[in-house]
């Protein structure tokens, strides 16, 4: 009998990735901690929908690709992690560095990252840029590390609340301000 139970569990087919790109126009939630959520496409959050990521999810984003916050009309990102439970944002295996999630000026109020690692971003100058979004978009207790050029890049009078990040081997700055921004106080 031990050995049947064995011989089902090699059988058994292994969690698949769940692919993901394009509109998210309805609230969508990745709740899914067995496996990855694969960025195939640039993911555009539109239409008023909320994108909501639970703690301990993993989402791979390929090459060159963003995640946009708002995308010619309000979107909302709600990715609360917890301590010990952060949602990982990285790059997919075997690619170069993706590019950002980008909070454009149609970002709703409310939108989120918390207890999160952000991680090989920013292929195109860093791995999240926040665009005349003003203090309705809040990072908190989330760490980007290891980005391409900067950790985080604010530009278009952005003044989110940003408090307990960190910021580790970004080989530009941890934080870049366009010239000309307004910001209020960050980390």
């Amino acid at each position: 009998m031990a050995f049947f139970t064995f011989l089902l569990l090699l059988c058994q087919p292994a969690a698949a990735d769940i692919f993901v790109s394009g509109y998210i126009t309805t609230d969508t939630t990745w709740d899914d901690t067995s496996q990855p959520y694969v960025v195939t496409g640039h993911i555009y959050i539109a239409g008023g929908a909320t994108l909501t990521i639970d703690p301990g999810v993993e989402v791979q984003i390929s090459q060159n690709l963003n995640i946009y916050v708002g995308y010619n009309s309000t979107g909302y990102l709600v990715a609360d992690g917890a301590p010990g439970n952060e949602i990982l944002f990285t790059k997919r295996a075997g690619n170069s560095v993706w590019d950002k999630i980008y909070f454009t000026n149609w970002a709703g109020a409310g939108s989120r990252i918390s207890h999160a690692v952000i991680d090989q971003g920013g292929r195109g100058g860093a791995a999240v840029e926040l665009y005349a979004c003003a203090d309705h978009v809040t990072i908190d207790n989330t760490t980007i590390q290891n980005s391409y050029r900067n950790g985080l890049y604010m530009r278009g009078d952005a003044t989110p609340v940003l408090s307990n990040n960190t910021y580790l081997n970004n080989p530009g700055y941890p934080i870049d301000v366009d010239p000309g921004t307004s910001i209020s106080a960050v980390d």
